[in-house]
């Protein structure tokens, strides 16, 4: 009768091929989320950004920056950066016109008027609103309970000079 030695190691040759399968997706998960998560914050920080920066422009002394159009063209072009863009998305990326408000308060009421100049005097209050919608790449809408994406808004409110 011939004995067979017992080798622990060839009964678990497999065993590490088995883990390994089920720890890389989830690593690639985490490591992509966190890819993704932080571009979102970068984003964040460059609406927020841009609205501190039009805000300040709309509130100078000078009566010629304070024009809702001029004020909107100030987050455009800080944010485009003649065509060069701040922003990172998997989606348009685009930051148009319509996703800008200006609005002052004057005699205790807010007035976001849609183009034209603003007429505000030392004390009024500006306020800028910026939303943004930022498309996730690989992380799935099940997973975020975003649908696919995330609105960001930053708000800036300061008062005239």
């Amino acid at each position: 009768m011939k004995w067979h030695i017992f080798n622990p190691g060839e009964r678990q040759r497999g065993a590490a091929v088995v883990e390994f399968a089920l720890v890389v997706p989830l690593l690639i998960l985490l490591f992509f989320g966190i890819i993704e998560f932080s571009l979102l914050v970068y984003n964040k920080h460059i609406i927020t950004n841009a609205s501190r920066e039009a805000a300040r422009y709309g509130i100078v002394f000078d009566d010629t920056h304070r024009n809702v159009g001029k004020i909107k063209q100030v987050v455009q072009d800080w944010v485009s950066d003649a065509g060069d863009g701040f922003l990172v998305t998997f989606g348009s990326g685009t930051l148009t016109a319509g996703d800008i408000s200006v609005c002052i308060l004057h005699g205790g009421s807010w007035s976001c008027p849609a183009s034209g100049d603003i007429s505000a005097v030392f004390g009024d209050k500006l306020r800028v609103t910026i939303t943004y919608d930022y498309d996730f790449l690989v992380i799935p809408s099940f997973l975020t309970g975003l649908a696919g994406g995330k609105t960001i808004t930053a708000e800036t409110i300061m008062n005239f000079e």
